[in-house]
């Protein structure tokens, strides 16, 4: 019962995270500037949030580190 109730509460915080965080496309302009310059502290929030929610920015991010050492590498 408290399992069910606790997959309840973190669906229902992820959704309301998914629908008052940035949308993807925001995030990932901002990720991509994370590469340039520091981030804000709000914007590292927010990023980190929607990364915490969003697996294909994830994956978006862990590509443009591999282009960045790969790059670097050579």
């Amino acid at each position: 019962m408290a399992l069910k109730l606790y997959d309840k509460l973190k669906h229902t915080v992820r959704y309301w995270l998914l629908r008052n965080l940035p949308a993807c496309q925001q995030t990932v302009e901002t990720l991509s500037q994370s590469m340039e310059r520091p981030l804000t502290l709000n914007e590292r929030f927010k990023v980190k949030l929607h990364l915490w929610i969003c697996v294909w920015c994830q994956w978006y991010l862990e590509h443009l580190h591999l282009i960045r050492n790969t790059s670097r590498a050579q």
